[in-house]
């Protein structure tokens, strides 16, 4: 009732760990039978949706990784599968150039590692390699042992056969840059990734979870004391304590957050292990999610309390196929430009500390302290 009243005043916020059906079912909700516009997740804190409609890459025969802006980290659990692959790939052989205004841990496994303004320094190697291209081959051989770093990297670059360039998504339009000017200049056309920060930014992004209407942070009231909609519908482990200032409150997740506390509903939703469904991964490859236990009690999956919603609101809604979901990925594609040399504004919320309010529940759950108790025990080196 609260949200055939509110219409277009609703909004639906959610978190990008959630299915790819689920998300899609959301969208269905929201835009068809709530007709709502204001429909957002927590990817917009991080990254525009153009950055998360790249093109399907592949990291492990890549001879040349380029990581910009990015901090992988296992030890503070911060892209931790991204940390491991690279150091993997470089014990094989593989060339890693690291660009970053800081200092990751990373950095200091890199076969070059330029330091400063990262879009300043991708705008460096373009001109590097344009400049080298330009040169004879006595000139390039003449110049070897003077090269600087940039031009190091740009000799990594001519010689490699498989690159690709792991970016944060601030970055991506930069990043982008230097794939269209390897192609004018007949080099080795890198990959280019945006790298998310949670499980299926990609595919919520692809499932057209963005916001034609009112933004996640003007839902939450992070941009005014005020937020821009009466109802909220919150999905997931929305990184939130504060109640926001709307006048009925739902929230849907596998457990009884902060937010949820404070709820006028709560939705008990199973956990991504205790649905099936698929996820689009952050090198943009489908993966099937298998059910490894079944929900507690009454719990159910995103999409079947979609579905029982509509119903109590008159209206039916279906659960997508997996041959639904493959024909919306194909057709959700990134345009390519040049874009200017600079870093995106508004998307530098801190990844480490987005992720521990995304994942505060689950880690404070009896069945996880077991990983807090080693964090004490074991600190980070």
């Amino acid at each position: 009732e609260k949200l055939k009243k509110a219409g277009k005043s609703a909004g639906f916020i959610s978190t990008a760990g959630i299915l790819n059906e689920d998300a899609f079912s959301l969208r269905k909700l929201a835009s068809d039978i709530v007709k709502t516009k204001n429909i957002d997740t927590t990817v917009s804190l991080y990254a525009d949706a153009e950055s998360m409609r790249g093109n399907t890459a592949d990291i492990e025969g890549a001879d040349l990784m380029i990581l910009v802006g990015l901090n992988p980290d296992q030890w503070i659990r911060v892209l931790p599968a991204l940390d491991a692959i690279i150091r993997k790939k470089v014990e094989r052989g593989a060339k890693l150039i690291v660009i970053n205004s800081g200092e990751p841990k990373i950095a200091s496994i890199a076969t070059v590692n330029l330091s400063g303004n990262e879009a300043l320094t991708l705008s460096a190697l373009a001109k590097t390699l344009e400049e080298q291209k330009a040169k004879s081959k006595e000139q390039q051989a003449a110049g070897i042992e003077e090269a600087s770093d940039l031009g190091k990297a740009a000799d990594l670059f001519a010689k490699a056969t498989n690159i690709i360039i792991l970016n944060s998504p601030s970055l991506y339009g930069a990043a982008i840059n230097i794939a269209l000017i390897a192609h004018k200049l007949s080099l080795p056309e890198p990959q280019v990734v945006a790298v998310p920060l949670e499980a299926n930014a990609r595919g919520v992004t692809l499932m057209d979870l963005v916001t034609e209407g009112s933004s996640y942070k003007e839902m939450m009231g992070e941009d005014s004391k005020e937020g821009s909609v009466t109802v909220l519908y919150a999905v997931g482990e929305i990184p939130s304590v504060i109640r926001p200032n709307v006048d009925f409150l739902i929230v849907q997740n596998s457990h009884l957050t902060p937010l949820a506390r404070q709820a006028d509903i709560v939705l008990p939703s199973a956990a991504i292990l205790e649905s099936d469904g698929t996820i689009t991964d952050y090198l943009g490859r489908l993966k099937k999610v298998q059910k490894a236990i079944e929900p507690p009690e009454k719990a159910k999956s995103h999409r079947e309390i979609f579905i029982k919603l509509a119903k109590a609101m008159g209206m039916q809604l279906k659960t997508p196929t997996e041959t639904e979901i493959k024909k919306i990925m194909k057709t959700k594609k990134a345009a390519v430009s040049m874009m200017p040399y600079k870093k995106q504004e508004g998307y530098d919320v801190n990844p480490a500390d987005l992720i521990e309010a995304l994942n505060f529940t689950v880690m404070n759950s009896s069945r996880l302290l077991w990983l807090k108790e080693t964090e004490k025990a074991v600190p980070a080196a």
